[in-house]
């Protein structure tokens, strides 16, 4: 999708639920693609400097840049539509925006981009099916011990009761946690 459905002119733009965080996906296909990336988390101005200096670099480069929790910096988005008209990117850059949803993004810049949605899956079932596709493959859990594939498998159950009970943090939970997928990755 990145290669066929992107442009190096446009951001990728990775809407998430909180608690949810996107950029491990941007993370694993860089390292599957053999792409260099350089990431920035947002929300300070030694955050605004750094992701600065990396969009230029990664733009003349033609490599990947991923910039975390921009909606810590609407007013920074600002400036970056900004950039992004006055750009003249190498074909293969390419830049990763992961946000939570924000009414105060600017709507130019989310026009410009190509917005993806994450959320995670309503049901223990679908949220099953998903760690055993995506999470833990069957390369990884069909490997002897056999012991092996039931602890994959107490993972993510564990895994999908967590999420599906965040769904009613009030009545499941004293305190409302972030659980996402990078707490099972851990687990793997």
């Amino acid at each position: 999708i990145i290669a066929k459905d992107s442009k190096a002119s446009s951001p990728i733009m990775m809407v998430s639920v909180p608690g949810f965080d996107p950029s491990g996906k941007v993370t694993e296909l860089a390292q599957v693609q053999k792409k260099s990336l350089q990431s920035a988390a947002m929300g300070s101005e030694e955050g605004f400097n750094v992701a600065d200096k990396a969009i230029k670099a990664a733009s003349n480069a033609g490599t990947w840049v991923l910039l975390k929790n921009v909606h810590l910096a609407i007013n920074w988005l600002s400036e970056l539509e900004k950039k992004l008209y006055g750009m003249n990117p190498q074909q293969n850059f390419r830049l990763f925006l992961t946000m939570e949803f924000n009414p105060r993004i600017p709507p130019n810049l989310i026009r410009l981009s190509r917005v993806y949605v994450f959320e995670p899956p309503s049901g223990v079932r679908a949220s099953l099916r998903r760690s055993f596709a995506q999470v833990l493959p069957a390369d990884r859990t069909d490997r002897q011990p056999v012991e092996r594939c039931r602890l994959h498998f107490l993972l993510a159950f564990l895994h999908a009761i967590v999420l599906e009970r965040l769904r009613f943090f009030p009545v499941g939970w004293s305190k409302k946690y972030e659980f996402s997928d990078a707490d099972q990755m851990c687990g793997r």
